[in-house]
């Protein structure tokens, strides 16, 4: 294992790429020891956070790398594995940096309200959209769990719309199609915009029902669906994937493969829930 970790030439490389000072912190311990000393009070390294977090997705990356290697014959290119461990650092610390600011904004009397999962033999797909106005630039943000609560797939989706009207009614459409090339039988579709979950009762502007349409018409596929609206605090998870995928170019899927910050999150709202 430290020769895999520590090292090998391409993880020395790595490390001297990511941060050169973690590796001396290592001072002849076992990688286990080692570890462990980052949650020891006593050590220098215990109570920094920015230092597990980097040590921690170094580590994963280095081992996701030799897995590719072992299992997928993949090629090692340094500076793309050096690029993803950084973003993905800076993937959590931007979502947390964001559930810090909504703890602040939000009114302290507000009661979350929990990620609950659906009905039996259903699957749930939570959707939302998020717009630009300026450029128009909009992401569809989707996450998808079984009836046990368990995490099943996620997607962030780029394009353009007019509006956030259409951003949302976008998304929705995303969802219904995502749920088809799942092959869901049974599908719940929950969102924030109250105007998009309502479209089908003629409560949108008149541009957007070619859109609602659309989905109807892929909703009667299903062997049953349900269309739910919940407050924005519930749907977060879907909001923080649509305002990612304004940011890219193609559309980016995850299944049991997804970031840390997504299971988190995720998980946090089930926790509530079971709570």
């Amino acid at each position: 294992m430290d020769q895999l970790f520590l090292q090998c030439h391409v993880s020395k490389k790595v490390w001297d790429s990511i941060q050169t000072n973690i590796v001396g912190s290592v001072n002849g311990l076992s990688m286990y020891d080692w570890i462990c000393s980052w949650f020891t009070n006593g050590s220098n390294a215990g109570c920094k956070q920015d230092f597990i977090e980097i040590a921690g997705y170094t580590l994963w990356h280095i081992w996701k790398t030799r897995s590719d290697v072992v299992f997928d014959s993949a090629k090692i290119h340094l500076e793309t594995l050096v690029r993803q461990i950084k973003q993905s650092i800076s993937e959590w610390n931007g979502h947390a940096g964001l559930k810090l600011t909504r703890g602040i904004n939000n009114n302290s009397h507000m009661i979350p309200i929990p990620w609950i999962p659906p009905a039996n033999t259903f699957s749930k797909i939570n959707f939302d959209g998020s717009i630009c106005k300026n450029t128009h630039t909009m992401g569809s943000g989707l996450v998808c769990m079984d009836d046990a609560g368990n995490f099943k797939s996620a997607r962030c989706i780029p394009g353009v719309a007019e509006d956030e009207e259409k951003a949302e009614a976008i998304a929705a459409l995303e969802a219904i199609k995502w749920a088809t090339e799942q092959h869901i039988g049974r599908l719940h579709l929950e969102g924030d915009y109250l105007n998009a979950i309502n479209g089908s009762l003629g409560s949108v502007q008149w541009t957007t029902n070619a859109i609602i349409r659309d989905c109807l018409a892929l909703l009667r596929d299903f062997n049953g669906w349900v269309y739910a609206h919940v407050p924005r605090e519930t749907n977060d998870v879907a909001d923080t994937l649509a305002k990612d995928a304004r940011h890219i170019s193609s559309s980016v899927s995850w299944n049991l493969d997804c970031p840390l910050w997504l299971k988190s999150l995720f998980q946090e709202r089930l926790n509530m829930y079971s709570a």
